[in-house]
């Protein structure tokens, strides 16, 4: 395990990319947050693109660097994965590439059920979490704890 310190200095370190595979039905960590309170009100989300980690990933891709996530929602989506798709907007606006496959098709290409990205083709953050989904009990913003070590899925 790294501290969550540690593991946010992989996305200012590296030299070219992250990668990042998102199968949650929730994230619990996102559900603290205005955004996602403005979304679940049915409310125009206003997103800050000039906050620090909006202003971080702008200047990484202004330097070459690449950020891409594939999206795994269920079908139907959850409350949770529609909101990642209106964070999709900020994500892209930043220069993510942002991809979606359902979760019958990620089943078909046996893609594992856990979150990760990848770092420069060669390192692996396993994102492990407290609890699963969907619990009402998960406590905010202690829901991710990401695990850093080398994969055989990376050469």
């Amino acid at each position: 395990m790294i501290t969550f310190a540690a593991f946010d200095a992989l996305f200012s370190s590296l030299s070219h990319s992250a990668w990042r595979l998102e199968s949650r039905r929730r994230y619990a960590s996102d559900e603290t947050t205005h955004t996602y309170r403005q979304f679940t009100a049915g409310r125009p989300v206003e997103w800050d693109l000039n906050d620090p980690w909006c202003t971080e990933r702008r200047e990484q891709v202004a330097l070459g660097k690449r950020f891409e996530r594939v999206r795994i929602p269920a079908e139907p989506a959850t409350e949770g994965q529609r909101y990642l798709f209106e964070n999709a907007r900020r994500n892209r606006a930043v220069g993510e590439d942002i991809r979606t496959l359902t979760r019958s098709q990620a089943n078909g290409l046996q893609l594992p059920a856990e979150d990760f990205w990848i770092f420069d083709a060669k390192v692996v953050a396993l994102l492990v979490w407290s609890c699963p989904p969907p619990p009402p009990h998960c406590s905010p913003g202690t829901d991710a704890r990401p695990r850093h070590r080398p994969s055989a899925l990376c050469t």
